[in-house]
């Protein structure tokens, strides 16, 4: 968080001075090397520099820094607090200590949008204001301002070794090149002042590196210094270095001891020892902290002595440097690793570092007799082997990532799909030579392993730079494919003794598994809270907790391993009657011990409460099915019984129904159309629930459809923007008929700069859309944007994309121009709709469709459809993760969660004019009905809006279900946790934060009934809804 300052320099003569150095973050995610105290550095040389590590702040990069020191080391009673909501690094290298100050970046990410810094507790002044500005891009406009003045810069990307004022104030003037500028002869209002840093366009934010405050003098100050975070205890190896760290909540000096004795010039925050011997096995270490008003001593920090072992787990061996050929070739091996861990898992730690080969390696044991499929994911490319036995001189390949991926994405790729990367990735797939593959691949039956045996696996990974990530998992033959972040299924319990690891382990359970109460036909789910550590180690560091659920009948005190069940949680399938008794615990395994927790038991009580509809999910266009949802699983002969369901008006009964594989989906056919615009009335009768319990009498549920065009099933979600391109022949204008913002423009070419929309203005040429009879949805005239693939785009002259935590993308696509006869006429990063830098969109290649954003990961899917066919596409962003639909059907999951998907300094554009770069990206082909969501329409939207143009839009209204139900929700506490049920059964539970507000933000939980929630802060509200 806070970096005190690690030790003072001696008083130096330059003038009276605060300097702040922002250290930002690295490649590596970890704060920019800081200046040392001695260091001089600034336009006003000066020592002492305050380092703040501001992404350690909580939240990131907001927070206040008390006490800064002067340069003469002198503790003053200046504060800092400021507030941004992003980091990095400028480009360059961080040798001197001017490089460090221009290296590390707090940044803003939203145009127009500003970081704040309020320095409080200062004289009377005047002071000197140096604000040094750097970022990691080129052509980054940036205005910053203190009190009257305002300097319009822009801001430089690389510092040259030299310091460039820039001196625009002209709001109406040229932007000068900088990396910072001066405000003088600054008198602070009530004892302080705020500089402001808004960001005007260009990159994707703006970058303050640091501040100078030059004048004659500061209140000194008066805070004592506290330890917030003392130095931990650590157990390590032979010959390993020690780094201890103290924390204070103000700067302060240090002095580190051994024993009772100082250690002579260890005056920094941190401290490293030599490489420890036996002999310091029990040593002690502390520090003390201080300041011009106290001093405090830390508690001991002690070095335990700990052994290599082998453990459980996979081995990583890591070569910077190094390439993966040299590495299968057996080169590397006679040269000590520069990185050699013990793994808990088949996977490697994000953000090793850039330019390596590894090799990670273990003896896997499959928890059944089967026929395996194995996946690959890394970021950069990456081959997985796998032995017939325990050696390695058998192994063969049997999967490969021929370009890269995100963390854990399985069966997706991130750059690109046309070279089979899809294929490879996964054994069932994968050839030897894709170019000319067999008949059938060699593994396309699975790879047969043996329970009882051991087989060794071998991952070979190569970094080049950016993402870092390599994992493998696997799958029966039979079993479907791992999704989108699923973790690793090679874990300690399927791993044997392998690797060389630090004895000492420990497992200490927190919440064990609860005994709970579930109904017949329903899951529950049991949790287990648990930490692992290293004996006499008191740091953050653990061997990793590897979990395996068990069970036992009734009475009985023995246990089975639970196939699959190797996570925190675990829910049960389908209960029955004869479940209960049934007892359930965790087997644990960390480094070098292992234990078993309690066993909870699990009462299962039988389903005596009448199945309820839930909502009538849809009806079509001309009334002649209807989807309907039940609050419980259903008995499948009695729901498929179409005489059952009787709508009214017309007593119109059902000729056929038939259930969904969810169990409680019906979609029912009924013998003659239903009344459109009007109030119908579903009665439902002799149908029963898996335990066999019929319907109530006069069950009964409403609902409204009502036949509409495509565009108001559409605007019935309420898209920001919603481009119909049915524009008059020769209009410049491409009307926006959604909530936000005005319309947008044709043009022919780029833009001067972004979000200048000065291209060549051109026209609608009115050609046609999806029509009827393929698309009976639409007009019998729609028409479409047409595009050149050589300048031609549309600028929405609107930033819908700009700091969105949910969005939805949507639109019919109709390429043209040899994309798939002749890919070679296509490019690749072809354009369909997207703001550059923030929300990427469009054909990565030509095969290959890719969402792609900055903070919230991305999604390839491969299109495989003809040219000159059209075709519905959409992407939710829920925050979660990523989803793309093809024709109202998923085809890919992907990206990774967040709260915000990020910003840029662009516009949304349609069809080229930069969409996955500034300029350019040029679409061939036709596009319409493009639809832009500020949040994630739900996807039976998605399937209804394909449906609409297909078949004829309906807006279904769901209504009042009869009986009335009268819900009793029960919460009882155990420990840490809560387990949650309520009666009759059925229906979701919903959680909010606060009963505040209209309407009141709902939203479903994951939580079945009888279900445990951890407790955590702040409040909580459920209800349930059926």
């Amino acid at each position: 968080m806070l970096t005190v300052l690690s030790g003072v320099a001696a008083p130096a003569t330059f003038a009276a001075s605060i300097g702040v150095n922002f250290q930002g973050r690295d490649g590596a995610g970890a704060p920019v090397a800081p200046i040392d105290p001695a260091e001089v550095a600034g336009v006003v040389p000066q020592a002492n520099w305050n380092n703040i590590a501001d992404s350690l702040y909580t939240p990131a990069e907001q927070g206040t820094a008390p006490s800064l020191a002067n340069d003469a080391g002198g503790y003053t009673a200046v504060t800092l607090t400021f507030d941004a909501n992003d980091s990095w690094n400028s480009d360059g290298t961080a040798v001197s200590p001017d490089e460090r100050l221009m290296l590390g970046i707090i940044k803003r990410q939203g145009l127009n949008t500003a970081s704040t810094f309020t320095f409080s507790n200062l004289g009377a002044g005047p002071y000197d204001v140096f604000v040094y500005t750097s970022m990691n891009g080129d052509n980054v406009l940036l205005d910053t301002t203190l009190g009257s003045t305002t300097y319009y810069t822009f801001e430089e990307h690389q510092f040259g070794l030299a310091f460039i004022q820039a001196l625009n104030t002209n709001p109406s003037g040229t932007r000068d090149v900088g990396n910072y500028v001066k405000f003088s002869n600054v008198i602070p209002t009530n004892g302080g002042f705020v500089v402001t840093a808004t960001w005007r366009g260009g990159g994707d934010g703006n970058g303050i590196a640091g501040f100078q405050i030059v004048g004659a003098s500061f209140p000194t100050n008066t805070r004592p210094v506290v330890i917030t975070q003392p130095p931990p205890s650590r157990r390590v190896l032979v010959n390993q270095t020690v780094t201890f760290s103290v924390v204070t909540d103000v700067p302060a000096r240090f002095q580190w001891f051994k024993g009772t004795a100082p250690l002579a010039g260890e005056t920094n925050s941190t401290y490293t020892t030599p490489p420890v011997t036996a002999a310091d096995n029990g040593t002690a270490y502390h520090v003390v902290a201080s300041n011009n008003v106290n001093s405090v001593q830390s508690s001991d920090a002690v070095i335990t002595i700990g052994q290599l072992v082998t453990v459980p787990g996979a081995k990583e061996q890591l070569w910077y440097g190094a390439v993966r050929a040299d590495v299968e070739a057996g080169t590397q091996d006679s040269i000590p690793p520069d990185r050699l861990l013990a793994l808990s898992k088949f996977e490697v730690p994000d953000e090793q570092g850039d330019n390596f080969a590894e090799r990670v390696s273990a003896l896997f044991r499959p928890p059944v007799t089967g026929d395996y499929v194995f996946f690959v994911a890394s970021d950069d490319d990456s081959d997985l082997f796998i032995s017939t036995d325990a050696t390695p001189a058998n192994k063969q390949l049997i999967a490969q990532e021929v370009n890269w991926c995100g963390d854990r994405n399985w069966t997706g790729n991130d750059g690109g799909t046309g070279n089979h990367e899809l294929e490879q990735k996964r054994s069932d797939k994968w050839v030897p030579d894709p170019l000319n593959p067999p008949a059938t691949p060699p593994f396309a039956n699975g790879i047969r392993l043996t329970n009882g045996f051991s087989y060794y696996i071998e991952g070979v990974h190569h970094e080049g730079g950016g993402g870092d990530n390599f994992a493998a998992t696997f799958k029966l033959l039979t079993d479907p494919a791992p999704a989108s972040g699923d973790a690793t299924k090679i874990t300690g319990f399927l791993l044997a003794p392998y690797a060389q690891g630090l004895d000492g382990a420990y497992i200490t359970v927190t919440n064990p598994p609860q005994s709970t109460t579930g109904i017949q036909n329903q899951t529950v789910t049991f949790t287990i809270g648990a930490t692992s550590g290293y004996i006499g180690d008191t740091s953050s560091a653990s061997p990793g907790l590897a979990y395996q659920w068990q069970s036992a009948p009734s009475g009985s005190s023995t246990f089975t391993n639970i196939p699959n069940a190797s996570g925190s949680s675990f829910t049960t399938s389908l209960l029955k009657l004869s479940d209960s008794g049934a007892q359930f615990r965790v087997a644990m395994l960390a480094g070098d011990t292992n234990i078993t927790s309690s066993a909870a038991t699990l009462t299962v009580n039988p389903d005596t409460t009448p199945p309820r509809p839930v909502t009538v999910i849809s009806v079509n266009a001309a009334g002649t099915v209807v989807t309907l949802a039940f609050a419980e699983l259903m008995d499948k002969p009695s729901a498929e019984t179409g005489a059952n369901y009787v709508f009214t008006p017309g007593n119109v009964a059902g000729a056929s129904a038939s259930l969904a594989a969810d169990g409680v989906t019906v979609t029912i056919t009924p013998a003659s159309a239903l009344t459109p615009n009007v109030t119908n009335v579903l009665t439902i009768t002799g149908v029963k629930d898996l335990a066999g319990n019929p319907v109530s009498a006069n069950t009964t549920i409403s609902f409204k459809y009502v036949p509409v065009t495509y565009e108001a099933d559409i605007l019935f979600d309420a898209p920001l923007g919603y481009y119909r391109f049915e524009d008059a022949t020769n209009s410049p204008i491409a009307k926006n008929t959604g909530s936000t913002g005005g319309d947008g423009a044709y043009f022919t070419g780029d833009e001067t700069a972004p979000m200048a929309s000065d291209g060549t203005p051109s026209s609608a040429k009115g050609d046609a859309g999806p029509r009827p009879p393929t698309f009976a949805g639409f007009e019998a005239n729609n028409h479409s944007a047409t595009f050149d693939g050589v300048g031609e785009w549309v600028d929405t002259k609107n930033q819908y994309l700009q700091n969105r935590g949910a969005f939805t993308l949507e639109y019919w696509v109709n390429p043209t121009g040899g994309r798939t006869n002749v890919p070679s006429l296509w490019v690749n990063r072809v354009g369909i709709v997207g703001q550059n830098d923030a929300i990427e969109y469009g054909f990565i290649d030509p095969l290959t469709i890719q969402i792609w954003t900055p903070n919230g990961g991305s999604l390839n899917t491969a299109y495989n459809f003809g040219d000159d066919e059209w075709h519905h596409v959409a992407t939710i962003a829920s925050g979660a993760n990523l989803k793309t639909y093809y024709d109202g059907a998923l085809v890919g999951t992907g990206g990774n969660a967040t709260g915000n998907y990020g910003a840029a300094g662009f516009n949304v554009h349609i069809g080229g004019g930069g969409v996955f770069d500034g300029a350019g990206n040029w679409f061939t082909g036709h596009l319409d009905e493009v639809a832009i969501f500020d949040k994630a329409i739900p996807a039976a939207r998605i399937a209804e809006h394909y449906n609409a143009g297909k078949n004829g839009g309906v807006i279904t209204t769901s209504g009042a279900v009869t009986p009335a139900l009268n819900i009793t929700l029960t919460i009882a506490r155990s420990g840490n946790n809560v387990v949650v049920s309520w009666t009759p059964s059925g229906g979701t539970l919903q959680a909010t934060s606060s009963l505040s507000g209209t309407p009141i933000n709902w939203s479903d939980t994951a939580t079945p009934n009888g279900g445990t929630i951890t407790i955590g802060t702040g409040n909580s509200f459920y209800r349930v809804t059926q």
